[in-house]
């Protein structure tokens, strides 16, 4: 719809879709979820809180067939383009997160 849309707005342009993707969400719910939500509290003093994001990531294939998502990143932007960066120290801090939350999986399995 929203191709044809701008095509009946702008008809001097020549619009194409070339990629599209279902919308996925994870449950707040999900064992997996709450176990991470765990490890930031402990390890960062966050309370997380789910919010809908508008960015496209390779997650929704794997929510398609029921894997829950998590998108969370360290301190970065000017995603995709020659600017691109993240914070060395962030990213540091995300290692220590990961290697957490993998420790508390390995209970979970």
């Amino acid at each position: 719809e929203v191709v044809e849309e701008i095509r009946r707005l702008v008809p001097e342009v020549e619009v194409e879709s070339v990629l599209t993707g279902e919308p996925c969400a994870t449950s707040s719910n999900d064992p997996f979820v709450k176990a991470y939500a765990d490890v930031l509290g402990k390890e960062l003093n966050i309370n997380p809180k789910q919010e809908r994001s508008c960015s496209g990531h390779d997650g929704r294939y794997l929510c398609a067939i029921g894997v829950p998502i998590i998108v969370s990143r360290p301190l970065s932007g000017a995603q995709h383009s020659p600017d691109e960066w993240m914070d060395l120290e962030s990213l540091k801090v995300f290692e220590g997160l990961y290697r957490a939350y993998i420790r508390t999986l390995q209970h979970m399995l």
